[in-house]
């Protein structure tokens, strides 16, 4: 199971667009708010703007914490980029939600988030509705993204200060996001593929594997093999941009139906791939938390009778 870098216990509220912290071990202000990894210029502006409060009274900076303080951070407003969410109210299927994280399944052919180009609903509409039939002041803010065609787990952010602290477990790989995929033919071994990435010059939707492109690294565990395809589940170390989909079709092994990547299959009718589990030691409780998302039917009606369910132990690295 992921550990967390530093062995940390404290209290936090969010009310009133302000976090309200207790039972804090950090031994300045400005110790507290690079664990946050909160921008050095945006701590300055906290700092200028007396947005910072110990026991009701307004800190300079690096001012001594103790245990028994009561601290206040009221970070300002950070609208500015929902000003094209609609709020809607259809149905949010959460599989997961506490006062930083809200996990939620987002369904296939859906957005996360607004590409500027399309007006259908996407999952940020749903997720700001939610907040709003909640009473929740607060914007809607996810720490990663999947592909339109992908199905599964997004996690958000509750407390917008704290993205920043989110944002370095991914990065850390603090956050561990498993997939399950169905690949074309029979793969017979678990390997690890560990290709750079690049975008395609010819054609501007496309990734390619490319000596000159980011670094990419991809565990593939197989678990069902089929008469022409393969259940596998799949591991990323970096997040690139369709990842999964250029590792695969560079080993002649695409997923079904990814027509982007040259694989057509009528028995389904997207990419066959699904955000399947997240695992994280919560950077306050310390609790070891694991999130799984079932298979959407379209995938599963593919894979039955396999039980994942029970299956907590997919990588043993």
């Amino acid at each position: 199971m992921l550990k967390f870098f530093r062995s940390l216990f404290m209290e936090l509220k969010w009310k009133h667009n302000t976090l309200f912290i207790e039972n804090c071990t950090m031994t300045t202000s400005d110790e507290l708010l690079a664990y946050f990894h909160i921008a050095k210029k945006m701590q300055k502006q906290l700092y200028q703007g007396q947005r910072i409060q110990v026991n009701q009274q307004t800190i300079l900076h690096n001012t001594p914490l103790q245990r028994k303080d009561l601290i206040r951070i009221q970070p300002f407003p950070q609208y500015d980029l929902e000003k094209h969410l609609i709020p809607c109210f259809d149905p949010l299927s959460i599989l997961y939600e506490d006062d930083l994280f809200l996990i939620v399944y987002k369904p296939s052919f859906m957005l996360v988030h607004s590409d500027g180009n399309e007006t259908e609903t996407t999952l940020y509409d749903i997720v700001k509705g939610y907040y709003l039939l909640q009473g929740l002041d607060i914007p809607v803010r996810a720490i990663h993204r999947l592909d339109k065609e992908t199905s599964g787990a997004v996690i958000f952010c509750k407390i917008p200060l704290l993205q920043p602290l989110l944002d370095y477990m991914l990065q850390e790989k603090q956050i561990d996001r498993q997939y399950l995929a169905l690949c074309a033919k029979v793969l017979n071994d678990d390997l690890t593929i560990d290709k750079q990435i690049g975008r395609d010059r010819h054609n501007a939707k496309k990734m390619r594997i490319s000596k000159q492109g980011k670094s990419a690294k991809t565990d593939v565990h197989v678990i069902a093999q089929y008469q022409d395809y393969t259940l596998i589940a799949c591991k990323l170390y970096q997040g690139r941009t369709h990842q999964i989909r250029v590792h695969l079709a560079s080993i002649t092994h695409p997923l079904l139906h990814d027509t982007l990547y040259g694989n057509y299959d009528k028995r389904i009718n997207r990419c066959a791939l699904h955000a399947y589990r997240i695992q994280l030691c919560h950077p306050f409780t310390q609790q070891n938390i694991t999130i799984e998302c079932p298979l959407p039917t379209d995938m599963k009606k593919l894979v039955e009778p396999i039980n994942l369910c029970n299956d907590r132990s997919i990588f043993k690295k």
